[in-house]
């Protein structure tokens, strides 16, 4: 019993199972207890909630899924416009691509406020004014976004917490002076509160992700599946350097371990024409190429991304013999290897058609 990222062997830190690909994105099947240990685990999860959230996968998994073990994935909040008349407030994505308002105070410099979200409207309004009174000004978790406009600022009650956000140029002073006018009761009330419909919603969504995270996820899982294939030769030190890189964001100055390839797109395109394999897939290729020895696999996710994943070494480190192609169908929850049976049917009907 040995961790794969660390190197730990001690028996009472195994007790979580590390799968292939994120639960988060689908993922179903784990490498067997014992291989990664519990403190690795708990730091790659924290990353990995990063990934859903704030890179590009979240937009896809916003619109496909899959849900997660609490439900329905939704967006991180943000910025939404009507684009009827313009009028905007904090709201979320659900799994679906469905624009939800959260309950909201939206107070201005002029001392108005308007009210706007669901369950936000007759005497919910005044029972969101009676929560943002009782809650102290420290608990309040404060936000900034560059699209907001500079007069205002949007007290937010989500999951049981309380949010101000607020335009990036508005002093933290200003903004404390606008809460301090509902605490105490010192506004006057909009009667026209917004309401924002869902059919002409612009979502302004933005990401603060850093794109080392992105890369230590992707290659974590071809590592992770090369640990499945390759128990023994993933712990040598051929593997030290990628591992150091997935496990503490360590790497040579200057080497790179993934790159986004628009041919590996095109291939995982032709691949999915070949093996006919259906649409909502992330796809995992383990193949050596004799002219390209540093590249350890190829990625797929949501039918759309390609990224390259390299061993970090110019030689080749491991031969894939045969080829292994693992498929993720997050609608399903299923994954499977293709069959190499299958894959040399596909090469001999090649042969047939030269």
């Amino acid at each position: 019993m040995k961790c794969i990222y660390c190197g730990k062997t001690e028996e009472k830190e195994f007790t979580e199972q590390e799968h292939i690909i994120p639960r988060t994105i689908g993922g179903v099947n784990m490498l067997p207890l014992g291989m990664v240990c519990d403190e690795c685990n708990t730091e790659f999860s924290v990353y990995e909630k990063r990934f859903v959230y704030d890179s590009p996968v979240s937009m896809f998994k916003q619109f496909d899924g899959p849900a997660g073990r609490h439900g329905r994935y939704r967006s991180n909040l943000h910025l939404m416009k009507n684009t009827a008349d313009n009028t905007t407030a904090i709201g979320y994505i659900e799994q679906g691509g469905i624009p939800h308002l959260v309950p909201q105070v939206i107070v201005k410099k002029d001392k108005t406020i308007a009210f706007t979200g669901e369950s936000c409207f007759g005497n919910g309004s005044m029972e969101l004014i009676e929560r943002i009174k009782n809650i102290p000004k420290s608990e309040i978790i404060r936000k900034k976004l560059k699209d907001i406009d500079e007069d205002r600022i949007y007290l937010v009650d989500y999951k049981k917490k309380f949010f101000s956000f607020k335009n990036e140029k508005m002093s933290d002073d200003i903004e404390s002076s606008l809460i301090e006018l509902v605490q105490q009761a010192k506004i006057d009330m909009d009667e026209n509160s917004i309401e924002i419909r869902s059919s002409k919603v612009c979502s302004h969504q933005s990401m603060s992700f850093n794109m080392d995270d992105f890369g230590r996820i992707i290659c974590k899982m071809v590592f992770n599946l090369t640990a499945q294939y390759y128990p023994n030769k993933i712990l040598t030190n051929d593997f030290d350097l990628l591992r150091k890189y997935i496990r503490y964001n360590e790497r040579p100055k200057g080497k790179r371990f993934y790159y986004l390839d628009d041919n590996a797109e095109k291939m995982f395109v032709g691949i999915k024409e070949k093996f006919k394999i259906l649409a909502n897939v992330h796809l995992i290729l383990l193949c050596s190429n004799p002219l390209y020895k540093h590249i350890l696999g190829f990625v797929s996710l949501y039918d759309n991304m390609g990224i390259t994943i390299l061993s970090g070494h110019e030689d080749g480190i491991i031969n894939f013999n045969p080829l292994r192609l693992y498929i993720s169908e997050y609608k399903n929850r299923k994954e499977y290897e293709y069959l190499e049976e299958n894959i040399k049917q596909i090469k001999k009907e090649r042969k047939g058609m030269a």
